[in-house]
Order: structure tokens, then C-alpha cells, then sequence
């Protein structure tokens, strides 16, 4: 199962645990979305993709088997399995934004996140350093060249700052793939 389980639904997962194996049927969407992200040029502004159908169709599954294919091929994988329910309000609790004031954090789904992005990139993380200062408090910061691991693991200790480290993750993911193409 590996990096596919940490986003599968509760009831994938035990029908996977039930019979002790993973077998998906490989449709057509996602061989052709692979063979498209595999054949996208990089240099040119980002290729958005859009999977549709009626509920049961399998989008969750192509996505999932998509995200296996980007993983084995090392790419750094950012997914979000439960962004609507941030959206229909069933998040665990609510902070005011440590970063931005008139914002609001979520920080038990900011450390859940920040968990689930470990797993699913944890041979990567240790290489990917930050290009930036970044200051918590005023005795604790980041400097430059911390690893993610190191971001990931002050988000999990300190929760305060679990949206914070979430932030400094997609910046420095979203700067160096523009920097480095």
C-alpha cells in the first residue's frame, strides 16, 4: 500500500486489511493522465488536469494510483485528502493566525497534514532544505538550509505553529520548483 494508503478512504482501507492485499484495476483516465504527465514540459506554465465523473466512477482511485506513478517516479507529492471538510467547517479547532492577524489557523489539521505529507515523501524531506529565514518567537527560528524534516518536526512539537510550518513547506516547494524548473 505505501505512499496510496495515507489518502484512501476508511473503507478501502479495510476491505485492503480484510484480504491482506492492494489489487486496483487500472482504467484508461489514469494511464492517460500519466502518459500526459509524462510528457509535460516543465519549462512552460504549470498543466492543470480535472478529474470528473459521477460519484463511484472511480476519480478517487485514478488519483490515487496517479500519485503512486508520481511517487515512484520522485516527484515530491502535496495532497490534501480532506480539503472539503476544512471547507464545510469540520475542522478540529481554530487559532488565530500567528503569521497574519484577521487570519485563522487550523492547527490539529496543520499537524495532520504535516504528518501525512512525511509520509508520503519520507525519502525526500531529508534532502529539501529551506532557501529562507524564518522566525517563530523571538528566541526560535529556522535558518537557512533547515531541512523539512526538521520544519515538520518543530509543527508537530510545537502546534502553535503547525499552520506556519505548512506555510513555509508549500513556499519553499512552490520557489524552488520555480527556481529549479
Amino acid at each position: 500500500m505505501g505512499v496510496i494508503s495515507t489518502g484512501l478512504h476508511p473503507w478501502h482501507l479495510r476491505l485492503m486489511k480484510s484480504f491482506n492485499e492492494s489489487c486496483m484495476m487500472v482504467r484508461k483516465p489514469a494511464l492517460e493522465l500519466r502518459s500526459y504527465l509524462n510528457n509535460v514540459n516543465l519549462k512552460y506554465p504549470k498543466a492543470n488536469f480535472l478529474l470528473y465523473g459521477r460519484r463511484g466512477s472511480g476519480k478517487t482511485m485514478t488519483m490515487h494510483q496517479i500519485i503512486q506513478g508520481c511517487h515512484k517516479d520522485g516527484w515530491i507529492i502535496v495532497h490534501v485528502p480532506w480539503a472539503g471538510q476544512w471547507v464545510r467547517g469540520w475542522y478540529k479547532e481554530v487559532a488565530v493566525s500567528t503569521y497574519k492577524p484577521g487570519r485563522y489557523d487550523l492547527p490539529s489539521d496543520s499537524a495532520d497534514w504535516l504528518n501525512h505529507f512525511r509520509a508520503q515523501n519520507q525519502n525526500k524531506i531529508k534532502e529539501l532544505k529551506t532557501t529562507s529565514e524564518y522566525l517563530w518567537t523571538k528566541r526560535e527560528k529556522a535558518e537557512v538550509g533547515t531541512s523539512f524534516d526538521e520544519i515538520i518536526n518543530f509543527g508537530l512539537s510545537r502546534l502553535k505553529f503547525s499552520s506556519d510550518c505548512v506555510g513555509v513547506i508549500l513556499k519553499e516547494l512552490r520557489e524552488q520548483a520555480e527556481s529549479q524548473g
